[in-house]
């Protein structure tokens, strides 16, 4: 994520690092990714914050569309508007995306863990 690094934040509580998240820009499609708060702090609206200031940036920069992967919190997205889509159909550019790579390589993997791709419009 070096080359996209200017694309994340991060929430500090008591001087500590709390949450996080970013994303990558690939034409019109922004990847989010590593959306992530410390799991005493979940449920505060923390994750929502960082996810739709990230969107809102991601649209200032010109995304049309946002894509992701979860395992762990499909729910949390689906309340942002997030739907299942196949990994198949991510847009071109967006499979530069290390993610997108990394997951497809290993696919059978990441199904038996349960992976979901999701997209949203902007």
């Amino acid at each position: 994520v070096v080359e996209f690094i200017e694309n994340f934040l991060v929430a500090e509580a008591g001087g500590r690092v709390v949450a996080a998240g970013g994303f990558e820009l690939y034409g019109s499609t922004a990847v989010l990714r590593s959306i992530v708060v410390e799991e005493g702090l979940r449920g505060r609206g923390i994750g929502r914050q960082i996810s739709e200031a990230l969107m809102e940036a991601a649209r200032r920069q010109g995304a049309s569309d946002f894509y992701l992967f979860t395992i762990d919190s499909p729910g949390f997205w689906q309340r942002l508007g997030f739907e299942d889509v196949p990994i198949e159909d991510w847009p071109e550019a967006a499979r530069r995306c290390f993610q997108w790579q990394y997951v497809t390589a290993n696919i059978e993997r990441f199904q038996q863990w349960g992976i979901r791709s999701m997209r949203r419009r902007a």
